[in-house]
């Protein structure tokens, strides 16, 4: 009730204060959780019924746990305000979860502190289940602080054998113990100690975990106990407990509105708020101020203050506020302020749960009543700092003897205010010991040994331990001893009888533990062992809960988990096209899990699914209104996850009776359903109904009833198809080896003699024989052993078989170093197995999750609807190691083949279907079915839908492809100016500046654009890295570019360099260069200045030589030539300058000659005037000989400066 009213008050200053939440007017809805978990899971559906967007609460880990799981599903964030519970830690279970009171694991390092302060080096720890996180943290941060941890001892709701804990603790001789646990079991614990006289009183210490400001393990203590037994069961002990400053400004602040409220309820008269004029007083007394008489109810009207006629009001001017109520103001205060980070400008709160539950977790309150800085970690738990108190019971009362405040133990100051010196039971307690010292040979078993599959378990167990030992290869000096062979039932997991025997025996603790077969039982033990660092490897759990490494460090298994069976059952619905099913699943944490793993995998494979939720709890009538749901959302494909083979049993023996078997249902399933179990476990099997019909009918009513049941069960099961490992491989050298050294076994039982197997356990327990109930009630033992000569072998054998070899060969890698066996070091090697040889296929073990990544196949099995379970097909895993890389497997699943394979047969269908059922919807072209809105909806951009091709879904568009609109057949292909990389796009990416997309019609890959790199510079532009994918530049001037990879070359008339073919003069006269770095015929060189051999210039003219370079013909006609140039230069720059008038035109042709020699764009029609201005010139250059020697510049220079001498002698003669 105070925690009720402390989160009314934070609403209202929240309501009053206008800066946080503006536009927002909270008002809350009231259910009460009675701190029970059916009333939370009750509480819970209403709040989602009504609308609430955001839920606070409850204190006790039962309640809340049970109500977060039912808001999780309806995707509602929770703030809890008051349990520790570590489970509500697991973001994946609980991922809308906050809270702002500590979890059990923050107390670790307050506890230790505590502990070393009084310089204690040994502690034993004794917990409840429900805390072992907590104490996997205790235990990994003693190890750190140097302290040892001597035992650690579970036990499970009140079922506390305190002899078994008295022989433990006497054995390790520490008499420091630290209890995580419910004031329930504390209670027990202290009781049935104190009365054997074992472990209260005098020399010990206990040191409690609390999370209530009572006395709260005395108040559960049995009445018949004195006040001074109580006392002296508790004196001593140390109550370690969160502890709120109330001296700090935010809780003064708190203190004064709590105050401040109106009372409600009178104390004087016995109103109630809400009742009235009863309540109308004008003026404050003692008894609290009055409401003025206005009702006090929640947002549906229902009256807060009265439970069952009871009036449950607070006098608030009298009562201080219990420390609850402030846990509670700031779980109010953070959920405000993660709805102050989503909110809109208008105030409306429209985030997904998702977003406002990370908003809550990521906000920051500063002064918050509980702490200064109220910060929470990413998984939603309360973060440090948090400061503790140690209160110690003085034999009658609690007192305050420390704090634990900024990392540090701080005993009382005797002077300070309400704080005392600390009272020992009956004198300080000595000196502790180490505790124990570990030697790795015992081998721990964990197996029911009550069924026929758990004791072929063990025996597969039992045989790998024998060969182990007889080996000379593995372990030649370490000899396995199965130490503790211990039967468990669902849901037992107390270890301590098997290690206090296997003690007994060998004097060695466990090194190692194969088993437990459920999941149950596995998850449980995983959390005993953790804490010892006792690897453990499961042979038969199946539970994806158990793949989180970080909670079960310890933990690896040799079959593979169910969420790997969720793949099979994907592929099932796209081998048979259906894209739309809805998934009933079971209201439970297996539940939870098995929609992640389906979301996670049906997106990426396009599988539609409307997932509706079930509850065997609320029996028949629960059930047919879930499957009411099913039936309205108009899909026959049903994807069924029961959580046990008689939640599937239900479930479809509800739906028989509703007409929802047969065609055109379809159910599919794990292996938990895909099992004779289903019917001949229901009722009778067919043999033993038939005979019992067959006998006088002595209870006729009984018999028709069992026979109906197990008929209408086998038709409802007709049609049924699920996947169910399988491990026995003819082909596997490994299995064959196994089957063989199984058959060699000798038989543990005898029929015939009526012998049985003599062979005990480590606690000297028949391992053979067992007590059961007749008919009469008398008790009678009964002798379960084996024949190994029988051919039927369970593959829980082989995944027994295999999880010694795993121990067995991590034990003989460290026995190589020559070191003692260290069982943390023991657990890396195991996680690191890979490609060992077992008798179910290849082992290896993930080392993130410990789960076992490949070497096992299933078989599709298929119910036949008349009581039989036949074989049609196998979806194999051997490939698992793709699953280290891709989400989504590749496709394995493969149909019989008819006739041709033995035994393995072709699909049987719910009654009257002759093919496969087709999906229940089918929509028109470009449109798909929506499970949400339950109609046909257009198929969205960047998709296509055609009947032709699959008949039902919304295909995305592939890599290459678009399309911009909504409801189209068809996607298109990029143009040649785009590309596109991603499949499901509404347009295409345009490719860079200046380029275009390569198109090869001869190679699809290559003709679509499906990547940047496909885009190459366009014509006109180019790339001088040749980078594709980038833009490019424009080309050289005189260039030319013919796009792609190629780079620019040198248009006609222009010259340019192929090792740097950028920069392209134009050559003088044009004619010389041809283009593309090639000179005209008979020019060469740099500018193409240069004559080749066999010609000869003239003028701006090449002759090619008569007959050939320096031939007779070549010689004879240069000699000619150059005497007639000479002759013509003597006689037009000699002779011919005598006359003036002659004289004045050759100057004038002389400028008209330097104008022609200018590199312009002369016509060809001007080349022969070129020729005579250079003999006006003088140009010495006019003709070149090169038909008879090879003429060079040299030739050139001399013959100009001779031409020099020639002219000073022709002026010197003149």
């Amino acid at each position: 009730v105070h925690a009720f009213a402390g989160f009314r008050l934070a609403l209202q200053g929240i309501n009053n204060n206008r800066t946080l939440l503006p536009k927002t007017h909270l008002v809350y809805t009231l259910r009460d959780t009675r701190c029970e978990a059916e009333p939370a899971t009750d509480a819970a559906n209403a709040l989602h019924a009504a609308g609430v967007q955001a839920a606070v609460g409850d204190e006790c880990d039962e309640s809340t746990l049970a109500a977060c799981a039912s808001l999780s599903l309806a995707g509602i964030p929770l703030v809890s305000y008051g349990t520790n519970v570590s489970e509500l830690s697991n973001a994946g279970l609980f991922p809308y979860h906050a809270r702002t009171f500590p979890t059990n694991s923050l107390a670790a390092s307050p506890i230790l502190h505590f502990i070393k302060h009084y310089g204690w080096n040994s502690v034993v720890v004794l917990f409840g289940m429900k805390h072992n996180p907590a104490v996997l943290n205790f235990y990994t941060q003693a190890r750190a602080e140097g302290v040892n941890i001597a035992a650690a001892i579970p036990f499970i709701d009140r079922q506390i054998d305190h002899l078994v804990i008295a022989g433990v603790l006497e054995e390790v001789r520490c008499t420091i113990r630290v209890v995580f646990a419910s004031p329930e079991d504390k209670a027990v614990l202290l009781e049935r100690s104190y009365a054997e006289g074992h472990l209260a009183g005098e020399r010990h210490v206990w040191i409690f975990l609390d999370d209530d400001d009572e006395d709260n393990v005395a108040r559960f203590l049995s009445p018949g106990w004195t006040d001074s037994q109580r006392g002296e069961m508790l004196k001593g002990s140390f109550h370690v407990r969160p502890f709120i400053n109330a001296s700090s400004a935010a809780y003064l602040r708190f203190r004064d509105a709590w105050h401040a409220q109106p009372a409600t309820v009178d104390a004087a008269t016995g109103a109630c708020d809400g009742e009235g004029n009863r309540m109308l007083r004008a003026t404050t007394q003692a008894g609290g101020v009055s409401n003025g008489g206005a009702q006090k109810v929640d947002a549906t009207g229902s009256s807060v203050w009265r439970r069952s006629g009871a009036c449950l009001g607070v006098d608030f001017a009298l009562e201080e506020p219990h420390h609850l109520a402030a846990y509670s103001y700031d779980a109010a205060l953070l959920l405000a302020c993660g709805l102050q980070q989503v909110a809109s400008a208008a105030g409306e709160i429209t985030a997904p749960a998702g977003e406002l539950t990370a908003a809550v977790r990521a906000c920051q309150v500063s002064h918050g009543v509980t702490s200064e800085a109220l910060v929470l970690t990413e998984r939603g738990d309360r973060a440090m700092p948090m400061e503790y108190e140690f209160l110690n019971h003085n034999g009658s009362s609690l007192r305050r003897t420390g704090t634990f405040s900024h990392g540090a133990y701080i005993p009382c100051d005797l002077a300070a205010y309400d704080c005392y010196g600390v009272v020992w039971s009956a004198g300080l307690p000595g000196q502790v010991p180490t505790g124990w010292s570990f030697q790795p040979v015992v081998v721990g078993a964990l197996f029911n040994l009550r069924t026929w599959r758990g004791r072929q378990a063990f025996a597969g167990f039992r045989l790998a331990i024998q060969l182990m030992n007889n080996s000379t290869e593995i372990l030649p000096d370490m000899h396995l001893d199965p130490g503790l062979p211990k039967a468990v039932r669902s849901g037992d997991v107390t270890l301590l009888q098997g290690w206090k025997g296997a003690s007994e025996v060998t004097q060695y603790p466990i090194t190692a533990v194969v088993g437990p077969g459920s999941d149950a039982s596995s998850i449980g033990s995983a959390n005993v062992l953790a804490p010892a660092t006792i690897p453990q490897v499961a042979y038969a759990s199946t539970s994806v809960a158990l793949s989180p490494h970080v909670e079960f460090p310890y933990h690896m298994r040799t079959v593979q988990n169910f969420g790997i069976q969720v793949q099979g059952l994907v592929d099932i619905l796209d081998m048979y096209g259906w894209t739309r099913c809805t998934v009933l699943v079971s209201n439970s944490s297996y539940g939870v899990i098995m929609l992640q793993v389906l979301e996670n995998l049906a997106g990426q494979a396009s599988i539609d699914f409307t997932a509706v939720v079930f509850d065997i709890r609320g029996g028949t009538a629960a059930v047919s209104a879930s499957l009411l749901e099913v039936l309205e959302t108009n899909l026959r494909v049903v994807m069924l996850f029961s959580e046990s083979v008689e939640e599937g049993r239900l479930v479809l023996d509800t739906a028989h009776t509703m007409n929802m078997t047969g065609s055109p249902w379809v159910y599919i399933g794990v292996d938990r359903l895909t099992t004779p179990e289903l019917y001949e476990g229901a009722a009778w099997s067919s043999t033993k109904a038939n005979s019992i019909m067959r006998a006088a009918g002595s209870t006729p009513d009984r018999v028709i009833v069992c026979g109906a049941v197990f008929w209408r069960l086998v038709v409802a099961a007709e049609g049924f198809l699920g996947l169910v490992a399988h491990t026995h491989n003819e082909g596997w050298a490994a299995f064959l080896h196994f089957r063989e050294r199984w058959h060699e076994q000798p038989a543990t039982a005898d029929s015939a003699r009526g012998w049985c197997d003599p062979e005990v356990d480590a606690l000297s327990q028949p391992v053979w024989r067992r007590q059961s109930t007749t008919e009469q009630g008398a008790q009678q033992e009964t002798c379960v052993g084996l024949n190994f000569s029988e051919p039927e072998i369970h593959r829980d054998a082989l995944y027994a078989y295999d999880a010694v070899l795993i121990v067995a060969h991590a034990l003989h890698q460290l026995s190589l170093k020559g070191n003692p066996i260290n069982t943390v070091e023991l657990k890396d090697v195991m996680l690191h197995t890979f490609g060992l040889p077992g008798a179910s296929g290849n082992l290896s073990i993930e080392h993130a999750s410990g789960d076992r990544l490949m070497g096992i196949n299933y078989t599709m099995y298929n119910h036949d609807g008349r009581g039989h379970l036949r074989r049609v097909g196998s979806w194999e895993t051997y490939d698992m190691l793709a699953a280290l890389y891709t989400s989504y497997w590749p496709k394995t699943l493969e149909l019989c083949k008819g006739g041709a394979e033995a035994d393995c047969y072709p699909v049987v269908w719910s009654t009257n279907a002759t093919s496969v059922p087709p999906n229940a919807v089918t929509c028109e072209d470009g449109s798909m079915y929506n499970s949400t809105l339950r109609a046909c909806v257009q198929c969205p951009p960047g998709t296509q839908h055609s009947k032709a091709e699959d008949g039902g879904r919304c295909n995305l568009c592939p890599a290459g492809y678009f399309q911009t609109f909504s409801g189209m057949t068809e996607c298109e292909a990029c143009d040649t100016s785009s590309y596109n990389p991603e499949s499901g796009s509404s347009e295409c990416d345009p490719c860079p500046e200046n380029t275009l997309r390569i198109i090869d019609p001869t190679e699809s890959s290559t003709y679509l654009g499906i990547k940047i790199t496909q885009c190459v510079c366009q014509a006109g532009y180019y790339r001088s890295d040749a980078v594709t994918g980038v833009p490019c530049e424009e080309c050289p001037a005189n260039g030319e570019c013919d796009g792609g990879l190629s780079l620019p070359y040198p248009k006609a008339g222009a010259w340019g360099d192929p090792q740097y073919p950028f920069n392209f003069p134009l050559c003088n006269p044009r004619e010389k260069c041809a283009g593309n770095f090639v000179c005209d015929t008979g020019h060469k060189g740099r500018m193409c200045a240069d004559t080749q051999e066999g010609w000869g210039t003239f003028g701006d003219f090449v002759i090619e030589c008569p007959g050939g370079y320096q031939s007779a013909m070549s010689f004879t006609t240069t000699v000619l030539t150059t005497l007639l140039v000479v002759g013509l230069f003597y006689f037009m720059n000699g002779y011919l300058t005598k006359f003036t008038p002659i004289q004045i035109l050759l100057k004038n042709l002389r400028v008209m000659a330097i104008v022609r020699s200018m590199p312009l764009d002369w016509p060809n029609t001007l080349l022969p005037l070129g020729i005579a201005l250079k003999f006006i010139l003088f140009d010495v250059d006019i003709y070149r000989p090169s038909c008879a020697i090879r003429w060079t510049f040299v030739h050139v220079y001399l013959l100009l400066h001779a031409s020099d001498h020639q002219g000073a002698i022709s002026r010197l003669l003149s």
